[in-house]
C-alpha cells in the first residue's frame, strides 16, 4: 500500500472516530457554536439518519406507519411546557426529517401550546406548515442554521 494511502487511511479513521463518539445531542449542540441564545435548562432532541436517503425513508415511514421515538420523545416535552415554559432544541442535517419528526410530535399533542420555546435547527428555514402550527398552537418557534460539527 503507498505510505499515502496509509496515511489518508488513518486520518479518516481518526476523523471518523472522534466524531462517531460524540453523542447525536453533542452534535446538535456543536452545531449551534456560539451563534445562539439557549437557556441551560432546555432539552435537546437531535434528529439523524445514517444518510439523506435514509432521512428520506424514514419519512416516508412516518407518515405512512408510526412516528420515530424522536417525535415521541418531543411530544412529551410538548406536554410538560404545558406545566411550565420550556424550551426544546431540536434538529439535524436532515431538514425534510426534522420537518417530519416535528410536525408528528405536534400532532401528537392537541390544543395550545404558549409554554413552548422551540428552536429548530437545521440547513432550510422552517417550513410553511410548520410555521403555521407554531402560530395555532401559540408555540414561540424560531430556526436556527445547523452548521456541521467540526470532525
Amino acid at each position: 500500500m503507498p505510505v499515502w494511502l496509509a496515511i489518508a487511511a488513518l486520518a479518516f479513521a481518526g476523523c471518523a472516530t472522534r466524531d462517531s463518539q460524540r453523542t447525536p445531542e453533542e452534535r446538535l449542540r456543536q452545531s449551534l457554536a456560539d451563534s445562539s441564545q439557549v437557556s441551560r435548562d432546555a432539552a435537546w432532541v437531535a434528529v439523524e439518519a445514517e444518510s439523506q436517503e435514509a432521512a428520506w425513508g424514514e419519512v416516508v415511514r412516518a407518515r405512512t406507519e408510526s412516528p420515530r421515538e424522536a417525535s415521541l420523545v418531543l411530544a412529551r416535552l410538548f406536554e410538560e411546557s404545558r406545566v411550565r415554559p420550556r424550551e426544546v432544541v431540536v434538529g439535524g442535517p436532515y431538514p425534510p426529517l426534522t420537518d417530519q419528526v416535528l410536525r408528528d410530535a405536534f400532532g401528537m399533542v392537541p390544543g395550545e401550546l404558549p409554554g413552548l420555546r422551540l428552536v429548530e435547527v437545521s440547513a432550510e428555514p422552517l417550513s410553511e406548515g410548520l410555521r403555521a402550527l407554531c402560530r395555532e398552537r401559540r408555540a414561540a418557534c424560531r430556526h436556527e442554521a445547523w452548521v456541521a460539527p467540526p470532525r
